[in-house]
């Protein structure tokens, strides 16, 4: 296996809808399997090869244009018990948490 893995398809730009829902639940199977969420790629998710983890995930929507506002932003989240794990090109942005967060 290499260290990173591309997964294509569950695009969260057609909506938040059944799209987030499998796209979700992908991350979370992935992480399970080693492979912890990089970043969005043109077309594909970006994995990197890690220990297998279990964690929940959620994706949020928020076009943020400066980078402070973008610090408090992932902060609220922090508070909260969600860590930052990246944003795509349409501002929707992913978290993760530990099982049991809500």
């Amino acid at each position: 296996m290499g260290k990173h893995r591309y997964q294509f398809g569950y695009s969260l730009a057609n909506g938040l809808g059944s799209y987030e829902k499998r796209a979700l639940e992908m991350f979370e199977n992935m992480a399970r399997q080693g492979y912890q969420l990089k970043n969005k790629r043109p077309f594909a998710w970006n994995f990197m090869l890690t220990k297998p983890e279990e964690y929940i995930f959620s994706a949020d929507y928020a076009w943020i244009a400066q980078t402070s506002e973008f610090d408090r932003y992932k902060e609220i989240f922090a508070v909260a018990g969600w860590e930052y794990v990246c944003s795509d090109y349409d501002g929707h942005h992913i978290f993760r948490a530990s099982i049991g967060t809500r």
